[in-house]
């Protein structure tokens, strides 16, 4: 505690030292193979005596080898009939799939193999799975003896996926959006619907209609995909449902969400008036309402008109400090006054200063309206309220403060006020405590701290609580 006290010392040792210049401080693929001709046919014959030779037949012609088409198929091909050197590729059959594409909805698909010369399962045997995820697949098909060779077909499952310009929406009540999809691989027409129409309600084509607050989910469907949107719908709203307004004066009543037109009506028109753009005009002290119908609805707002007053009716205006009054409401000049000077002061532009420890009014007339604040100057610094305010006790104003470190503040006065206020501190409960470079240090039990000293014409104090 004495270390602060010392420091106050300090502090007004400081001040002192300055006085009077101190400042102030603040794919698939194929394997074709060429048919084989098939094999001549050769006899021996074996020539006889010529008394034993018999008149034999001729040998007869071997068989035509089958007819092979410009599409390099073997037609009227018969295994059956042929040697068991002899092969047949299927390559050079035409093979076929039941369906080559297929759009992913969760179930396994498997196409069936379409050959219109050959026989499944005896000219050749298929082999593939049925596949459920989307992706590329491929069916083999094997050629069984005597028919040789493979090829491989293949078929695809596509999958539908929707991308949304948005996934959630806001709107106004009667406020439109136009919902965009985009779809890859679509499997038929795009549908929309709404979880609840009597909220939001949603077109063909993807435009969203607010109906009414509340909240609904669109789908977006083609296919086996779909998205949803969120929607929002909220009420238009005014920018306030209670406004006070003083004579002559105006406000604005500002509609958020508004679509399309909005009517506004006083309900009394000598109270308050309103035009179509929602501006309101006090016209005589009372209440009235404002309607406002838009987006269907109807809205309120609750006008007090009143006669024009003081920004404040009651004020504490310290010594060193100043306020500005302001007046509401009315039109013309202000005229200001104030019942007692030494007490405050008030410029033309209503700005209040306190002299000395008082009360005293401040009356602002405007026509033919007088308003009046009542002003109080305390008689103790402020913050401070046992600490006697030098300014207020004496109506003198400061030449000069700092707050920089300690409240220091300088006053023009002769000598005998350094008595004068040394007794004051007395009799408020300050003992002396010590001297510093001509300083009088006083303490109370409340442990505030006031410094004092007169020089070259001014009176200054210090002070602080040493507990700060």
């Amino acid at each position: 505690m004495k270390k602060k006290i010392v420091s106050i010392i300090l502090s007004v040792s400081m001040v002192v030292a300055f006085i009077p210049s101190f400042a102030f401080a603040v794919g698939g693929v194929e394997n074709p193979q060429e048919t084989p001709d098939p094999g001549s046919v050769s006899e021996v014959v074996t020539v006889p005596d010529a008394e034993t030779v018999e008149v034999t037949e001729p040998a007869p012609e071997p068989e035509a080898p089958p007819v092979v088409n410009k599409e390099n198929r073997i037609i009227n091909a018969d295994p059956t009939t042929t040697t068991k050197d002899s092969s047949y590729n299927i390559g050079d059959y035409k093979f076929a799939l039941s369906e080559t594409t297929y759009f992913y909805d969760g179930n396994p698909h498997l196409p069936e193999v379409i050959c219109a010369e050959l026989t499944k399962d005896k000219d050749y045997k298929v082999e593939g799975n049925a596949s459920t995820d989307p992706g590329t697949y491929h069916i083999s098909i094997t050629g069984i003896e005597p028919y040789t060779g493979s090829i491989e077909l293949e078929y695809t499952i596509v999958e539908t996926s929707i991308s949304l310009n948005e996934t959630s929406v806001s709107l106004y009540r009667n406020g439109t959006f136009g919902l965009k999809a985009t779809v890859s691989n679509p499997n038929g027409d795009t549908t929309y619907s709404s979880s609840d129409t009597a909220v939001a309600s949603v077109s063909a084509s993807g435009v969203i209609t607010a109906k009414a607050k509340g909240s609904a989910t669109i789908t977006v469907k083609n296919g086996f995909a779909n998205k949803t949107v969120n929607v929002t719908v909220k009420n238009p709203n005014l920018n306030m449902t209670k406004a006070t307004i003083y004579l002559n004066t105006s406000k604005t009543l500002k509609i958020t969400g508004k679509i399309g037109k909005a009517t506004f009506k006083s309900s009394n028109k000598k109270v308050a008036s309103v035009n179509v753009a929602g501006k309101i005009t006090a016209k005589k002290k009372g209440t009235c309402t404002i309607t406002v119908k838009t987006n269907g609805i109807t809205l309120k707002c609750k006008v007090t008109v009143k006669n024009p007053s003081l920004s404040k009716s009651k004020l504490a205006v310290y010594n060193t400090d100043k306020y500005k009054l302001k007046v509401l409401g009315g039109k013309g000049k202000i005229t200001w006054k104030s019942s007692n000077k030494t007490v405050a002061t008030v410029t033309s532009k209503g700005v209040v200063r306190g002299k000395k420890g008082g009360a005293c009014t401040i009356t602002a007339k405007r026509g033919q309206y007088t308003m009046k604040c009542k002003i109080k100057v305390p008689k103790h610094y402020k913050g401070y309220s046992k600490i006697p305010d030098f300014g207020a006790l004496y109506g003198k104003t400061a030449a000069k403060r700092d707050y920089s470190e300690s409240n220091a503040i300088a006053y023009k006065a002769d000598k005998s006020y350094l008595n004068k206020y040394i007794n004051v501190l007395k009799k408020k409960g300050f003992k002396y405590y010590q001297s510093s470079e001509g300083v009088k240090i006083y303490v109370n039990s409340a442990y505030d701290v006031v410094g004092v000293i007169h020089k070259k014409g001014l009176m200054v104090v210090v002070y602080q609580n040493a507990k700060d």
